[in-house]
């Protein structure tokens, strides 16, 4: 059987367009310092989901406090550098200090054995679990390997409502499978890892994803990870969208004002 195959038997066909949208903390790159870290949540039957928690993410996080009328917390981790990762830490024992019981936190990553290193130098083992284990997400996921530095990082695939979601995570090209799935116009929102260029071999130049993308959906392309010189004007030039996050709407008030 195709992964297209199975894809499609797990999450069925979404439709064109819907409501739904990740929520995004920040939208840079590492070494960005206008976007904040990429990380992105949503609610789902009382549970907050967060995707990544970079180095200043507890800050927007703590800010909001999002998860409030929540029961329980996912932290679903693309991979395990520090922009990834860096606030982590803070944030679990932040969790716990509002009342959140180890039962009700979990940290998931499909490398469970690096996970628990992770989670032991941060001294979490007492304040969370740790799992590889995607029946305990409450929701299906389905994790796609990606090729990045060591390629140790995966993206997220999961259907909301009707429509069919994917954040790659950091990528330097897009899977088959998903260009397949994108192609085909099953795919409603991709988040995808976005640069300039990129002479490392580990981020996605946005010249290439007009290469391998069909431009009839170009508007179901959300660019994120992004570095300091890659402007909004660029990308709307392209045809694609910016991943919206608190810190941009912060950008465009100032301008305002």
């Amino acid at each position: 059987m195709s992964s297209r195959l199975t894809i499609s038997i797990i999450y069925g066909t979404p439709t064109i367009k819907g409501w739904f949208m990740l929520n995004f903390l920040g939208i840079g790159n590492s070494f960005s310092t206008k976007h904040l870290n990429t990380s992105a949540y949503f609610i789902e039957n009382h549970i907050f989901y967060l995707i990544d928690c970079g180095e200043n993410v507890f800050g927007e996080i703590n800010k909001l406090r999002p998860y409030k009328e929540c029961n329980k917390v996912i932290v679903l981790l693309t991979h395990f550098h520090s922009d990834h990762i860096g606030s982590l830490g803070t944030f679990v024992f932040s969790l716990s200090n509002y009342g959140f019981s180890k039962n009700n936190i979990i940290l998931f990553n499909p490398n469970k054995k690096k996970l628990k290193q992770v989670v032991a130098l941060f001294g979490l083992f007492e304040d969370c679990i740790i799992t590889n284990d995607l029946n305990l997400l409450k929701k299906q996921f389905k994790c796609i390997k990606q090729k990045h530095y060591n390629d140790n990082s995966y993206g997220y695939l999961f259907k909301q409502k009707d429509e069919l979601i994917y954040f790659s995570g950091d990528t330097s090209e897009i899977p088959d499978k998903i260009v397949d799935l994108f192609n085909a116009g099953e795919i409603s929102k991709l988040y995808i890892d976005t640069t300039l260029q990129d002479s490392w071999g580990y981020h996605l130049p946005i010249s290439k994803l007009k290469t391998v993308l069909n431009m009839r959906y170009a508007d179901r392309v959300y660019c994120m990870h992004l570095p300091d010189e890659l402007t909004y004007e660029e990308i709307k030039a392209y045809g694609f969208n910016v991943a919206n996050s608190i810190n941009r709407n912060k950008e465009n008030e100032n301008a305002r004002n």
